[in-house]
């Protein structure tokens, strides 16, 4: 629920992976805080994209779920990586 009381939303973050996207998430915070609530973090986000490519192209790269943090602190995500078709890779092929 966003402060306007609508049930959620979305924005844009210059990242080039899901992960990239969370830190890079956690920087800007850091401008306002000092410490980075990175639990509000991973129950906030439910869901990155990535968008990869130059000029008027665009291809959906990756697709990831935040599942919240690992033991160590770290976020997990269940990351999906695409192939330029769209598809997902096969298990080994993605990188």
């Amino acid at each position: 629920m966003w402060g306007t009381g609508h049930p959620g939303g979305i924005g844009t973050i210059h990242a080039g992976t899901s992960i990239g996207a969370l830190r890079r998430l956690e920087q800007l915070i850091q401008e306002a805080v000092v410490t980075v609530p990175k639990a509000l973090i991973a129950e906030t986000i439910d869901i990155v994209a990535v968008l990869s490519g130059r000029g008027s192209v665009r291809r959906l790269s990756e697709l990831a779920r935040v599942e919240g943090l690992d033991p160590d602190g770290d976020y997990r995500v269940a990351s999906a990586h695409l192939s330029p078709d769209r598809q997902p890779l096969p298990k080994g092929e993605q990188s």
